[in-house]
């Protein structure tokens, strides 16, 4: 416990760095993909967009938000707000971005604890910030340097929220990975191929790229799928 409660610590420590970008920021060049990701439940993941979500919190606990670590993972003060010592705060745009892009595309590595998996940031605070991705050669840019990174490959990103929950009884109260316990090929499903850009200026001269719609049960779409 004391391990898991270390390795938080540092996660919260490699957040609290400054000029985090906001979701809003990557908008400037790649407006496709912003005017999708707003849309989706990675957007609304926290409690001041998602009415549901948050009603299961205050009945779960009104102080402590626990859930913070996925709901709301890019916030400064992550560990206080989970602990009950500090409580969210609507005028932050690092809360209520959710799962905000730049959160997502800095994840560098994937630790597996019993409980749950923990994302691990690549961001100290550059001006110049390094983001991941699943391109062989990503493109540079003057916002942002970009890298391959092969967790982006193999859905392995999507487990470090998306794996497992295990309550204080050792019950797992979720599990989304596939019948060997194994990952599953989240992206293809749920990031389905598009006619289309990511910049506007592409220049790569792609005709496709991957929705980030985050398509889950929240779409007919995918409920369709499923059935």
């Amino acid at each position: 416990m004391k391990f898991l409660t270390s390795l938080l610590f540092l996660l919260v420590l490699s957040l609290n760095a400054s000029n985090y970008p906001s979701s809003k920021s990557c908008n400037e060049c790649h407006e496709n993909i912003y005017r999708e990701h707003i849309s989706s439940m990675h957007h609304k993941s926290s409690i001041f967009k998602d009415e549901v979500h948050r009603k299961v919190k205050n009945a779960v606990n009104k102080d402590k938000y626990s859930c913070a670590i996925c709901h709301m993972p890019a916030t400064k003060n992550l560990r206080a707000v989970m602990s009950g010592e500090e409580q969210p705060n609507p005028q932050s745009y690092r809360q209520t971005d959710g799962v905000s892009c730049f959160y997502c595309h800095q994840i560098s590595k994937i630790y597996d604890s019993k409980a749950h998996k923990i994302n691990f940031s690549n961001y100290k605070g550059e001006k110049k910030p390094t983001v991941f991705g699943n391109l062989k050669k990503p493109y540079e840019s003057n916002e942002h340097n970009s890298k391959s990174n092969e967790i982006y490959k193999n859905s392995q990103v999507c487990m470090g929220c998306h794996s497992h929950k295990q309550n204080k009884l050792g019950f797992e109260v979720c599990n989304t990975k596939n019948q060997h316990d194994k990952t599953s090929d989240c992206i293809g499903c749920h990031m389905p191929s598009t006619t289309g850009t990511i910049e506007k200026e592409d220049k790569g001269m792609r005709e496709n790229y991957v929705s980030h719609k985050f398509l889950g049960i929240h779409s007919q779409q995918m409920v369709k799928k499923a059935v």
